[in-house]
């Protein structure tokens, strides 16, 4: 079981802590893949996700 809560979507979806964990694993590999080696540091990751917060405050999100 995943230590994470789960979270009710605004359509009545229930993504469960698993889901939002394996989501997170996702993401950050995704982001690894895109560094430089050389720019792999816990620095570069929270800048590069508190700008996709930013970027998807004002992002169309299609349903």
């Amino acid at each position: 079981m995943s230590p994470y809560t789960s979270i009710v979507c605004s359509n009545g979806y229930v993504m469960d802590g698993q889901e939002i964990l394996d989501t997170c694993s996702k993401a950050l590999e995704a982001i690894e893949k895109e560094l430089p080696e050389e720019a792999r540091f816990y620095e570069a990751y929270v800048q590069i996700l508190d700008t996709c917060k930013e970027v998807l405050q004002t992002k169309k999100i299609v349903l």
